[in-house]
């Protein structure tokens, strides 16, 4: 009992600065565990809002097709709507939509036109009237030339005009996008497509048979989490199963909410199993400040224990006298720890919405976090204790004389080589079969370990640089000298604390820069495969016999036109790529790595007409044969130059890029064309539609490939920014350690200035000498270390290497 008392807390007699300390080291470690927490949920909130993004609003719940065919009866869907309407709003799926489609004889003044009929539910309340808008009757777009209180002839029956809109363009809004495949029309064709009409369901009621007949239901409210996504996911399947029994006939139904509720768990998955070895590490180095926290404690209160010690007192005695002096500090760091990483989440994690799980898992993992450092500081400070005691008449031991001299780089680069080699197996890769990549943790920590080696290196040698500057010379400047000598002087914590600074620095880069080298990869690919950030097809494939551009004057500067080929020999794909080399750089992206170091100007300086031999010069890659690729009309092609890619190759092997003036005796007629811009894809359309150009399909490079794959693996190096923030207070602590170690040492210095005849102010720039001195050294083995692993590293970390192009390092 005796023993128990003597270790009762002093919390009066805890400096200011070790309670500072404490406070720290309890903040950092649980910021840790809380922060992982965090960016786990985050991550599925961002997977689901990923896939949101990228589907109509309409996509987004089950599909009921009534099968229109010729070959089939139908099953109409309109008797079952009000039990379907029920069905749905007992889930809380409060937006279902009825479409219909027809084409039936239409006559306008007596000529027949082509026309498409749809009545969907609300339509004329998401569309924008450019003459009339009141009354019953047809809505009309402005190419049939009809005012409203005009009519039409729909199968025998008159039909009022109600209004004119303008006409529906790719990209669709919200309300409409959903029928994209039925709106805007995709084919190639010299005559103006077929005309949408809006109807009342009235007018199609009496129309049989129907083209197509859709129920689409949904939610109102979108998901915003991964909890959300599966709540909605079950709603869908269950009003999936009740529509196949009020229907009670065959009937497809397609559910798309299954995928949006698979996407966040598996991004949850994917992001923890990435996630825990770089939690691992960080707590470690957590815990490593509350045992530098137990040295400061040994060292402030040297003569209380060692009063304790020569009373009996046990080290274990001792050490819990520590966890209940300084366990309240460790609290209250432990809450704020768990706190910043609560309101930083907007900075840090790649979603602001959370799981209602989130803030209490989050919690647990502090209450952890926090009985961890407890148990970290009364072990450190009892082992402490009795090192200090016991075993000081006995020196150190051979195994810690071994470690001071042991490389433990070697170890370390090992480890770096063994996760290089897993890294190159393709670790990363997506299988095309797979929604994420499959996660290999060893391949992850290839960048963690690389920096440890570059550090450790570097600090190993600044360690040696310390040693001879305790010799230096040169009193002309007395505030540097004398920071050299006394960073000299405690050396090993000077490189402690330089270490754990560089790492800081070095994490933080290779986070920052390959989360920006994932995002550009996957931009880059989709700029590739579509040919610039938008491409809007033009349903006209002949370009004008004067050789002028599609692009209006709007656009210009912005834009260019490309008329496309593609070509399909025995299974391998081939492609010619028809440009304006004048314009080709205001609508498509390049970047020198594409082209072997060339550049774009340059490449399309050597395109052309036709030479006297009749060979029309071409830029080429892939390994097909370019004169397989000639184009009808043209005699043959002189390959003036290579690249190793180029912008709207998709998925060609091979392909050959043409100035438009060498098609002067090629079949235009069989080229696509397209215009690409840097622009928005409504931008470009809208333009386009009021030049008189009739446009179809808009295609981005944001939407061309599946991005979160990729997101995936930036999400896991944003974390990176958390642990050089974990690094960096840990840094902060170890400073504030040495200040609280050399305070005896201050005072010191202080007698010995006055006595050397030097001003306090000598003093004072020694301390700013020193410090300048570490942080520049600290951001310059950070830097290169991140420099290195991200030139190394940012290209195999490519979850879709079979896309080009292989990913630039971010910043390099």
């Amino acid at each position: 009992m005796r023993r128990l008392l003597l270790t009762a807390p002093l919390a009066a007699l805890v400096s200011p600065l070790t309670m500072l300390v404490a406070v720290v080291a309890g903040a950092v470690v649980a910021f840790v565990a809380a922060g992982t927490v965090f960016h786990v949920s985050a991550s599925g909130s961002a997977a689901t809002g990923y896939v949101l993004d990228n589907r109509c609003a309409d996509d987004t719940g089950l599909v009921a097709d009534a099968h229109y065919y010729a070959d089939r009866p139908a099953v109409p869907l309109g008797p079952s709507l009000p039990a379907i309407r029920e069905a749905a709003a007992a889930q809380g799926l409060d937006v279902v939509r009825r479409t219909r489609y027809a084409e039936p004889p239409v006559t306008v003044r007596g000529e027949p036109v082509a026309a498409r009929l749809v009545a969907r539910d609300g339509a004329t309340d998401h569309l924008r009237p450019i003459a009339g808008g009141s009354g019953p009757g047809a809505w009309v777009p402005p190419e049939l030339g009809l005012t409203p209180g005009d009519s039409i002839t729909v199968a025998g029956a008159v039909v009022p005009v109600a209004a004119v809109y303008p006409a529906l363009t790719d990209p669709l809004d919200d309300y409409w996008c959903a029928e994209r495949s039925q709106l805007v029309p995709n084919t190639l064709a010299d005559t103006a497509p077929a005309a949408l009409i809006v109807v009342p369901d009235a007018v199609l009621d009496a129309i049989t048979p129907l083209t197509g007949e859709t129920v689409r239901i949904t939610a109102g409210r979108p998901a915003r989490t991964s909890a959300e996504a599966a709540a909605h996911a079950a709603r869908v399947a269950d009003v999936a199963g009740r529509v196949r029994g009020i229907v009670g006939q065959p009937l497809r139904i397609d559910d798309h909410a299954a995928l949006l509720g698979r996407t966040g768990p598996q991004a949850h998955r994917a992001v923890t199993e990435s996630l825990l070895p770089l939690s691992g590490v960080s707590l470690l180095i957590g815990l490593g400040a509350v045992v530098g926290l137990a040295r400061q404690w040994v060292l402030r209160r040297h003569a209380e224990v060692r009063l304790l010690w020569t009373r009996g007192v046990p080290p274990a005695a001792i050490g819990g006298k520590a966890v209940l002096e300084l366990g309240g500090p460790l609290l209250v760091g432990a809450a704020l720890g768990w706190l910043v990483a609560w309101l930083g989440v907007p900075v840090l994690a790649p979603s602001t919405y959370l799981d209602a799980w989130a803030p209490v898992y989050a919690g647990y993992a502090t209450g952890l976090a926090w009985l961890a450092c407890a148990a970290v500081l009364a072990v450190a400070t009892t082992l402490r204790v009795r090192r200090r005691f016991q075993a000081a008449a006995a020196g150190p031991g051979r195994w810690r004389r071994a470690l001071r001299w042991l490389p433990w780089e070697l170890g370390a680069a090992a480890l770096a080589v063994v996760s290089w080699q897993r890294l190159s197996d393709g670790a990363l890769v997506v299988s095309r079969s797979e929604l994420l990549p499959r996660v290999d943790v060893l391949a992850l920590m290839f960048p963690l370990f690389c920096l440890a080696v570059i550090t450790g290196v570097g600090t190993r040698l600044a360690g040696l640089a310390l040693r001879l500057g305790h010799r230096s010379r040169g009193w002309r400047w007395p505030a540097v000298v004398w920071a050299a000598r006394r960073a000299a002087a405690q050396h090993r914590l000077t490189v402690a604390l330089l270490a754990v600074a560089g790492l800081a620095v070095g994490v933080v880069a290779v986070g920052v820069g390959i989360s920006g080298t994932e995002r550009q990869a996957v931009l880059d690919k989709g700029r590739l495969f579509v040919g610039s950030d938008t491409a809007v097809r033009l349903l006209s494939s002949t370009p004008p016999a004067d050789g002028r551009s599609a692009v209006p004057e709007s656009l210009r500067g912005r834009a260019t036109e490309v008329g496309v080929r593609d070509l399909d020999l025995t299974g391998r794909a081939g492609k010619v790529l028809a440009v304006d080399p004048a314009t080709i750089a205001d609508g498509m992206p390049w970047r020198p790595e594409w082209g072997g170091g060339a550049r774009l100007d340059e490449l399309m300086s050597l395109l052309g007409p036709a030479g006297p031999d009749g060979a029309v010069p071409v830029i080429a890659f892939g390994t097909i044969d370019p004169q397989r690729l000639v184009p009808d009309g043209i005699e043959s092609v002189r390959v003036v130059g290579t690249v190793r890619t180029f912008p709207g190759r998709e998925h060609a092997e091979s392909m050959l890029i043409m100035s438009w003036e060498g098609l002067a005796t090629a079949d235009r007629r069989g080229f696509t064309r397209y215009v690409m811009s840097f622009e928005d894809a409504a931008t470009v359309a809208r333009e386009l539609e009021a030049a008189g150009q009739h446009t179809g399909w808009a295609f981005t490079a944001r939407g061309a490939n599946d991005a979160l794959p990729f997101l995936v693996v930036a999400w896991t190096f944003d974390f990176f920014v958390t642990l050089g923030a974990v690094l960096a207070a840990v840094a902060v602590a170890a400073l504030l350690v040495a200040v609280e170690a050399r305070r005896r040492a201050t005072a010191v210095a202080h007698a010995l200035l006055a006595r050397m005849g030097l001003r306090a102010r000598d003093l004072y720039g020694s301390y700013l000498a020193e410090l300048a001195g570490l942080a520049l050294l600290a951001a310059a083995l950070g830097l290169a270390g991140g420099r290195f692993v991200l030139a190394t590293a940012s290209t195999r970390l490519d979850p879709a290497p079979w896309l080009s192009p292989t990913p630039v390092p971010a910043g390099m």
